[in-house]
């Protein structure tokens, strides 16, 4: 249908209706999400890409991925950071929402 659709447009594309259609087809979304809480950095003694989620930030997280999957979001992918603490963000949220992370 989309390749006809496009097909129609081009030959005429004085159609508003239908050049909203194609546009649509063509969109992506994109959501962010910033990692959960990781403690105080300065407290820290090692590496800052080792820092893990303290406590409150895998509560925050297992909290955002139970709202997540309660209004049915999905993603189509997943991708983070290698550092710990936005991995771990990602696949405690992950795991709410049967996603599959990919570390990039």
């Amino acid at each position: 249908m989309l390749a006809e659709a496009h097909a129609a447009l081009w030959a005429d594309p004085s159609d508003p209706e239908l050049a909203r259609y194609v546009i649509a087809s063509y969109e992506r979304k994109l959501d962010l999400l910033r990692h959960a809480d990781a403690g105080d950095p300065e407290a820290w003694d090692g590496p800052d890409a080792e820092r893990p989620l303290s406590d409150k930030g895998r509560k925050q997280a297992r909290r955002l991925g139970d709202h997540l999957a309660s209004i049915g979001f999905r993603a189509e992918s997943i991708i983070t950071s290698p550092k710990v603490r936005a991995a771990e963000t990602a696949e405690l949220v992950a795991e709410k929402i049967d996603g599959t992370v990919t570390t990039d």
